[in-house]
């Protein structure tokens, strides 16, 4: 509806002016400054403040609510973390995987001990080699190149060496003997290993070192891992020029000692038992230790030799036994 205005001037002539309701409107909108003070403006603008004072309440409030909601969150995650800590930590997991997979290794390793080698998988063929042999510093280039124990088996003293990296000569022996042990075990009564397989490194410069009296040599032994196939193997040559022996009273010592582990075929339980035999009675004294036979000779009222059979280690089990056996 349009409302028409007259407006009549002095001195003008009558023209009505017609004015809507849409430009009043704008009018209204457009405000002039002498409208910002008028009293309908400024309850407009109070209105306003309040309405924004009420959204500023509103959004603290919510941002109250969600921060609490997070604390609480966190709260709780605290508070089950202290009560659950196998939860929330990471330690246990991993240290059980370890153990885990240690186990898997243990049994790998004594998989490999009853086993013929052409059935092993990756896993049994790295077993093997690390905690049987203890050779593990060739691992990473067996993982690589070695898949099963056919392909052990097909190795040469070649693909040992460069497939392998294996450059110490007494490692490779070692390897290679171990292989071959394995190929000669498989038949139609399961796996029979040799008695020598038995003595790994570790008993070599521990234990059979010392009962031939000569435990300086262990430091020398262990560097090459030198287990009882490799002692099997042994001659004068590899003991000067390997492990770098040149006394020829040790040489022929650790020789003798070798002859005597051959006569008995490497079964190291037999050789205990006849040691304990004639522990205190002078007979059998072939199997006799160095120990022995220097109590055997202050037996005798021979004490100055005593010193004698210490230093030039003559007197010890193979040899030695048969100079003995002469005198007694």
């Amino acid at each position: 509806m349009t409302v028409a205005v007259v407006r009549i001037s002095p001195g003008h002539s009558r023209q009505p002016s017609v004015i809507s309701d849409a430009s009043v409107a704008d009018g209204d909108r457009s405000s002039t400054p002498s409208d910002i003070n008028s009293p309908r403006h400024r309850t407009h603008s109070l209105c306003n403040s309040m309405e924004d004072l009420e959204d500023q309440k509103r959004k603290k409030k919510k941002e109250k609510m969600t921060l609490g909601s997070l604390s609480r969150v966190f709260t709780r995650s605290k508070q089950r973390k202290s009560l659950e800590p196998g939860l929330f930590d990471d330690t246990d997991s991993l240290s059980q995987s370890l153990s885990d997979g240690e186990e898997e290794r243990q049994q790998q390793a004594e998989l490999s001990r009853t086993t013929c080698m052409s059935q092993w998988r990756a896993g049994t063929v790295q077993a093997w080699l690390d905690l049987v042999l203890g050779m593990s510093m060739y691992s990473r280039a067996c993982a690589d190149n070695v898949k099963s124990g056919k392909v052990l088996l097909g190795m040469t003293d070649d693909d040992l060496e460069h497939g392998l990296g294996i450059s110490n000569c007494l490692h490779r022996r070692k390897l290679r003997l171990a292989i071959e042990d394995y190929r000669r075990a498989e038949g139609d009564q399961g796996l029979v290993l040799s008695k020598a397989s038995d003595l790994d490194h570790h008993w070599v410069c521990s234990w059979w070192l010392c009962e031939v009296g000569l435990p300086q040599y262990s430091q020398v032994f262990l560097p090459h891992l030198i287990d009882g196939r490799v002692l099997n193997s042994l001659n004068r040559r590899d003991l000067e020029r390997c492990l770098n022996i040149s006394d020829p009273f040790h040489q022929t010592s650790l020789l003798l000692a070798i002859q005597l582990l051959q006569m008995l075929g490497f079964d190291k339980e037999v050789l205990q038992a006849r040691r304990a035999a004639c522990e205190q009675l002078d007979r059998d004294p072939i199997v006799w230790t160095c120990q022995r036979v220097i109590k055997w000779v202050r037996d005798i009222d021979l004490k100055v030799c005593v010193r004698v059979c210490v230093c030039v280690c003559v007197c010890v089990e193979g040899g030695g036994g048969h100079e003995v056996s002469r005198s007694v």
